[in-house]
């Protein structure tokens, strides 16, 4: 007999949790970096990359799990979620954007540059799994994007 939901919900969190050690250590030495000043525009350009292919991956998902909500409580719920939460993430690509041309890279330097074969891969796979598996192998890349942001002293500085 198969896993219950929640028993998935809850397997999903015990993976997660044991890579938070090694993702937060990782955050935390890109935020310290001492050449993170000159690290910035590419790190901003290979987020900004990644975060322009956010809302079709999440679409996609969302697609796919309409289509399978018939027969799978997972997939309705997961479609219910994200015909709400895609809305709420449209634009931060632009956001990026604007923060790129705050620090002097245009637009078009952007648009014209091509992404990383990683990132590439790494949006890829998204809709591989979300296609050839199960559309909520969606939910871990969006709690890796959305898990680690810098604080404000990062940022700053201090």
């Amino acid at each position: 007999m198969g896993r219950s939901n929640a028993g998935r919900s809850e397997l999903l969190r015990m993976r997660l949790l044991l890579a938070a050690d090694e993702y937060h250590e990782a955050a935390n030495a890109l935020w310290s970096h001492p050449r993170l000043r000159s690290l910035f525009l590419d790190y901003l350009y290979r987020i900004y990359s990644i975060i322009r292919a956010s809302v079709p991956v999440m679409e996609a998902a969302r697609d796919r799990a309409g289509v399978l909500a018939g027969d799978d409580p997972a997939c309705a719920a997961l479609h219910a979620y994200l015909t709400q939460h895609v809305p709420e993430e449209r634009h931060h690509d632009d956001w990026l954007l604007d923060d790129l041309e705050a620090l002097g890279v245009s637009r078009e330097s952007v648009w014209a540059r091509q992404p990383s074969p990683t990132v590439a891969a790494l949006v890829g796979a998204q809709y591989y799994w979300i296609h050839h598996h199960h559309p909520v192998a969606v939910l871990g890349y969006i709690a890796v994007l959305e898990g680690t942001p810098p604080d404000e002293e990062h940022v700053l500085g201090r």
